[in-house]
């Protein structure tokens, strides 16, 4: 992002003001009312620049504009001081966390000024973080492993130029130790659905390996329903029957 270089500019408006002195203080007659009023509309312009007020600044520029409208000092200062006032208003939005608002109005600008070159990289950087909003968005809401992963591959991808930031690598390093956890969790619940399959199985086919299952199962998951229904069934609590898995 291209920001003004005050100091370069105020010599630059030396050089400028000086000018302008020298034209409207030449002869002996009294310079006319447009010319005063340009040599303040630039002195004028040198406080707005000092304090970075970048909406004054583009008034007094206008204005100066439109009594030298071939100038291209002052058309390059309108450009750049424009897009310093972009730069200005997209901080404000971001630090009120209203990227939506910062995106639409660059674009708005955009519109307006087709010719604002130095826009596109200001609006272009603006889709990104937009893009990886959306991404942060969906991976904090997976439910499982395989959303996860895939939205954190998705993640790195569109981040990768800024691969340095310390932050985002810390984010994205917790969210893989997430991934790798569900998957583990997932696994077990598999193999724990896959275990009740075939207790329920045994149970209703009496099958020896019933015991065996029924004791795997409450090494792995002693709080399982059904292993308390089977228990049941054992101390007469339960009348004999399957176990009904629960519908997902």
């Amino acid at each position: 992002m291209a920001i003004l270089k005050i100091k370069r500019d105020i010599l630059q408006l030396i050089m400028y003001s000086t000018l302008m002195f020298l034209i409207t203080s030449c002869g002996k007659e009294k310079a006319p009312d447009p010319a005063r009023s340009e040599n303040k509309l630039v002195f004028e312009l040198f406080n707005t620049l000092e304090n970075k007020d970048h909406k004054a600044t583009l008034k007094k520029v206008e204005r100066l504009r439109v009594l030298n409208p071939d100038n291209i000092f002052l058309a390059n200062l309108e450009n750049t001081e424009r897009v310093n006032l972009v730069i200005t208003e997209v901080n404000k939005k971001l630090k009120n966390d209203n990227l939506t608002g910062a995106v639409k109005y660059v674009k708005k600008t955009e519109s307006h000024y087709p010719n604002l070159t130095k826009l596109k990289p200001i609006k272009d950087e603006l889709e990104k973080l937009y893009k990886i909003k959306l991404l942060v968005d969906k991976t904090e809401k997976a439910k499982k492993a395989a959303q996860l992963r895939a939205s954190i591959a998705r993640l790195e991808y569109i981040t990768m130029y800024k691969s340095k930031n310390s932050f985002l690598k810390a984010y994205l390093k917790s969210k893989r130790e997430l991934a790798a956890r569900m998957t583990i969790v997932e696994s077990k619940r598999l193999n724990l659905l896959d275990l009740l399959l075939d207790i329920d199985y045994q149970y209703n086919e009496k099958d020896d390996n019933y015991w065996n299952d029924l004791a795997e199962l409450a090494i792995e998951d002693p709080k399982s329903p059904a292993l308390r229904h089977y228990m049941g069934i054992l101390n007469g609590a339960i009348e004999p029957s399957p176990f009904i898995l629960p519908k997902k």
